[in-house]
């Protein structure tokens, strides 16, 4: 005989046993197959059973994630995580109940998204929100899930090529929560360093956290790259290119990695060296519209630019190239005195800025460089710096800025520019030990 205790019966009995709302409930039911039946056809009475709604916790994620799914167009909002159920936000819980098993699962989804950093990819990055984004449904106090969306969002900025803003207020308002609830955990304080020098450019609290996170741990990787970047922004590239090796060490598969260690020896005038990583990070698997533009600025030949335009354009022979890469051919084609097709490539850019696209202020400054436009050159340059442009780190080493440094109205651009200054030998013989 079965036991009615057993048996749910209408969709809030099934939220409270699952200490959640029905609303949540009803999307597990849509989007994962919650184990939940009905009588008589669609618009009859729902029923559950226990033991099936328990199996299916233990089993949630284990194979949701096994296939990384394309990279989508915009990252998914973190939206409201509604609780209806006092259980699921206690400390303490038992273990083989439904909140103690919603928290383990959270627990396990959130250590698969922090492993994935080690292989992240373009095509990984939905897959990594995904994992994220369900251990902070299955847990809405999970502070190191929440911490990890924001991170790979950030992160994802840069891999998937679309408008930061979107990506921005998604990781603020994820890391907000995460503040709140354990602002000491490791990964909370990463993050925050990675949102202090990736949008707000407050320099010092990004290197007091990512110092303190260093030192609890010299070997994390993404508070290694982080403090690379910040590096980078005070234009000591050999420091950077130290800390992006090690992180490279640690994790040969991360694509952000061998992107910013690309990035950091195209900054250090090591082109060859750039392109070469960039074949290394191609042959271990890695593609997508960022390593192209990479590329692309990397095959910039500033003495014979015109030798440069047809690998470039074999490059940008894709449905959507990356604005940097149209911003490296239209530099091309400006300093190869093909001003129409540059100026075609100004009238793409002034179009996508009216449809809204932020990133592409720097690649509008790159061919006012190329047109030796410098007021406009500079203009651009100054707004990509308020769009938080991630190229705009690099100003203060970046080569294909030299024709402008010898002026002195792009000096006082730069100064008027907010940069963190190198630390000192002591500074630095201290955070070593």
């Amino acid at each position: 005989m079965s036991d009615p205790e057993a048996r749910l019966a209408s969709w809030k009995e099934i939220a409270d046993y699952l200490g959640r709302s029905p609303r949540t409930v009803q999307r597990w039911l849509a989007d994962y197959g919650l184990p939940v039946h009905r009588l008589g056809g669609s618009s009859g009475p729902i029923f559950a059973y226990k033991d099936e709604l328990s199996a299916w916790l233990r089993n949630r994620g284990q194979a949701d994630y096994v296939t990384p799914s394309a990279a989508t167009s915009a990252p998914p909002s973190l939206g409201p995580v509604a609780v209806n159920g006092h259980a699921a936000e206690s400390g303490i819980c038992d273990i083989n109940s439904a909140p103690g098993l919603l928290k383990g699962r959270s627990a396990e989804l959130t250590a698969l998204g922090h492993g994935m950093w080690e292989t992240l990819s373009s095509a990984d990055f939905s897959t990594a929100v995904r994992v994220f984004r369900d251990a902070i449904d299955l847990d809405p106090g999970n502070a190191r899930a929440l911490a990890g969306l924001s991170f790979v969002l950030l992160a994802g900025g840069l891999l998937n090529s679309l408008n930061q803003s979107v990506y921005t207020v998604s990781a603020e308002d994820s890391l907000r929560r995460a503040v709140e609830i354990d602002p000491d955990a490791l990964q909370v304080r990463t993050a925050r360093a990675w949102l202090k020098v990736a949008v707000q450019r407050n320099w010092k609290a990004a290197r007091r956290g990512f110092k303190d996170t260093l030192t609890r741990n010299p070997l994390f990787g993404p508070a290694l790259v982080g403090q690379a970047l910040l590096h980078i922004a005070e234009g000591s590239l050999a420091e950077a290119s130290d800390l992006l090796l090690e992180a490279s060490t640690q994790s040969p598969l991360s694509a952000p990695t061998l992107l910013f260690r690309a990035w950091n020896a195209y900054l250090s005038g090591r082109s060859a060296t750039a392109r070469s990583l960039l074949a290394q990070a191609r042959m271990v698997g890695h593609s997508g519209p960022v390593m192209d533009a990479l590329e692309g600025l990397a095959l910039i030949d500033r003495e014979d630019p015109e030798a440069s335009l047809q690998p470039i354009l074999l490059l940008a022979d894709q449905p959507a190239p990356h604005p940097l890469l149209l911003g490296a051919l239209g530099y091309c084609h400006a300093a190869a005195g093909q001003t129409r097709e540059a100026q075609a490539i100004l009238h793409t850019f002034m179009h996508a800025r009216t449809q809204g696209r932020e990133d592409c202020s720097y690649s509008l400054a790159l061919t006012f460089i190329g047109l030796n436009d410098r007021a406009n050159a500079m203009r651009w340059l100054k707004q990509a710096y308020a769009d938080g442009a991630l190229w705009s780190l690099g100003y203060q080493s970046d080569p294909i800025l030299a024709p402008l440094r010898s002026d002195p109205l792009f000096q006082a651009a730069i100064n008027n520019l907010s940069y963190p200054s190198p630390e000192d030998a002591t500074s630095r013989l201290a955070s070593a030990s």
